[in-house]
């Protein structure tokens, strides 16, 4: 399944970037291309922001 990511602001450096989702067993994981930092997470349920 092909997730459409948006333009999310990365509260790690600070910089509007698009998210590189990454299935990781039955977790999807949104991450900066920029940082390589974990942004989003979804659960199976709903998306978790995750913070630092």
């Amino acid at each position: 399944m092909r997730i459409n990511t948006k333009k999310i602001l990365c509260p790690n450096c600070q910089k509007l970037v698009i998210g590189n989702p990454q299935s990781v067993e039955s977790t999807i994981k949104v991450s900066c291309p920029i940082c390589k930092e974990v942004i989003w997470l979804w659960d199976g349920i709903k998306w978790l922001q995750i913070r630092k």
